[in-house]
């Protein structure tokens, strides 16, 4: 550019110091919109940096702000927590067998489906779950609960039919307060729960002696303290109906017995009376015939001593 202007002034005819001057005030204008230029280049490539810098520490929290937990109990128990984009973003077992589990699985940054699907696969390979086993599940979230429920619940039923595995499993959302009080005994909300209604039957039972059992052997607690309170309740039923029963039959045999007694002695009075009036009419028969016989004998004396008298 600056040969291109010092060529055209050697065409020009000026004075020479004209054409210096003036030549020198168009280098400095061309000077001042060069760097006119680059100091908006540059103000550009710091608001592109801004921008991307500012973007990327948005996304950056976005991708690591909790959105929902998901807890995965057998007996290892597993708790991830999920971002808004279904993804893993941290990982914590509750217990040794949770942390064995967690030991050979890389679950960060996964889809919370394909975690669940590996910790599942896991637990049945170490032999934690088995046929006829408990799956317990729970989900705490702030968005969109009911379709996370619903994809978790075919995650989970399409793991166990594929791997003809006839485990039986729960899975259901908890509120905050739940989530919260297990998290503060270091347990998953399913077994949380299962021990709260196991204290409710057996009231000295505690967190701390229950956190190391499955939630099937917890629920095997509850029936057989069920079954036992049932049958303690049928045997009082039955012992309050043969209580019943026996009391009846008490108070029918004496009614019984009174009435037997009543009639017997009914009997005897009417009996007594019978022969009281028998024997006052055959008294009263004999008087009578004596009466009579004393007469016909004072008739006949009389007639007698009537005779001698003629």
């Amino acid at each position: 550019m600056e040969n291109k202007i010092n060529e055209a002034f050697r065409n020009i005819r000026a004075e020479e110091q004209l054409k210096q001057d003036t030549l020198k005030f168009i280098q400095k204008a061309a000077d001042k919109k060069r760097r006119n230029y680059r100091k908006r280049t540059a103000l550009a490539a710091c608001a592109s940096l801004f921008l991307i810098f500012f973007m990327g520490l948005l996304s950056y929290q976005l991708y690591f702000t909790e959105s929902a937990y998901i807890d995965i109990d057998v007996n290892p128990s597993i708790e991830l927590t999920v971002n808004r984009l279904d993804r893993v973003i941290s990982v914590y077992a509750y217990n040794e067998d949770g942390k064995n589990i967690l030991g050979t699985l890389d679950l960060k940054h996964k889809k919370y489906s394909d975690a669940v699907s590996a910790i599942i696969s896991e637990m049945e390979q170490e032999g934690y779950l088995v046929n006829n086993g408990l799956i317990s599940a729970t989900l705490r979230t702030d968005w969109n609960e009911g379709t996370r429920l619903t994809y978790l619940e075919q995650t989970v039923t399409k793991y166990l039919s594929e791997h003809h595995n006839s485990s039986e499993h729960e899975i259901y959302a908890v509120d905050d307060d739940t989530k919260k009080q297990a998290e503060e005994e270091n347990v998953s909300p399913a077994k949380y729960l299962a021990i709260a209604e196991l204290q409710k039957i057996v009231p000295d039972v505690t967190v701390e002696g229950c956190k190391d059992h499955s939630i099937s052997d917890i629920r095997e607690e509850i029936h057989n303290h069920e079954s036992q309170m049932h049958n303690q309740v049928k045997k009082r039923s039955q012992d309050k109906t043969h209580s019943q029963d026996k009391k009846r039959n008490q108070d029918k045999t004496h009614s019984q017995d009174k009435k037997r007694s009543q009639d017997k002695t009914h009997s005897q009075d009417k009996k007594r009376i019978q022969d009281k009036t028998h024997n006052q009419d055959k008294k009263n028969s004999q008087e009578n015939k004596s009466g009579s016989e004393n007469a016909h004998g004072d008739h006949a004396a009389r007639n007698k001593k009537s005779g001698h008298n003629d």
